[in-house]
């Protein structure tokens, strides 16, 4: 049977070992464990180890965890600074203001206003263009696909009793096709 990790337990069992060892071996010199003479004193030292190694883990983890809610706290307020700073560039010298922008490491703003036709058609040929090569279609055009009906299986006559001397029946005749 495994024995889940969990640390809390693992400390209560490590103290309780300690305390075992000192209650029934505490007048024993050394114990052989596993071909290795250890004391009372080393046996207790293994668990107190551990117990100081998960402590010591556990202080490390609660401050990573603080450090990484201080970095979270201030790349918010760097970002929000950023946003304000462009909004300055951009009020204060226009939005022509590209070069002071790009050395602030900043995106210039987007042009605003409507799309011109031909920059939506070239959008439109692109987008069809890329589905063609996809081989992608869209909700309705899927709609439209469906599988031809299964070909109803064709009947058999019925078996008659033949005898081993009798010839095999001929194949049925293929219907003709009409023609046009």
């Amino acid at each position: 049977m495994s024995q889940k990790d969990n640390t809390v337990t693992d400390m209560q069992l490590d103290t309780k070992t300690m305390e075992g060892v000192d209650k029934h071996f505490s007048n024993v010199a050394k114990l052989s464990l596993g071909g290795t003479d250890m004391t009372p004193a080393q046996i207790k030292a293994v668990y107190q180890a551990d117990i100081d190694a998960q402590k010591a883990l556990d202080a490390a983890r609660s401050q990573v965890k603080e450090m990484v809610a201080k970095k979270r706290q201030t790349r918010a307020g760097a970002r929000a600074n950023r946003k304000l700073l462009k909004a300055y560039v951009v009020g204060t010298m226009g939005a022509q203001a590209v070069v002071v922008l790009e050395d602030l490491g900043i995106e210039p703003p987007k042009p605003s206003g409507r799309k011109k036709v031909a920059v939506k058609a070239q959008a439109v040929a692109q987008a069809k263009a890329t589905r063609g090569l996809r081989h992608t279609m869209g909700s309705r055009e899927k709609l439209k696909i469906k599988a031809p009906p299964p070909a109803p299986p064709a009947p058999q006559p019925p078996a008659a009793q033949s005898s081993p001397d009798a010839p095999a029946p001929a194949p049925a005749p293929t219907p003709a096709k009409p023609t046009a």
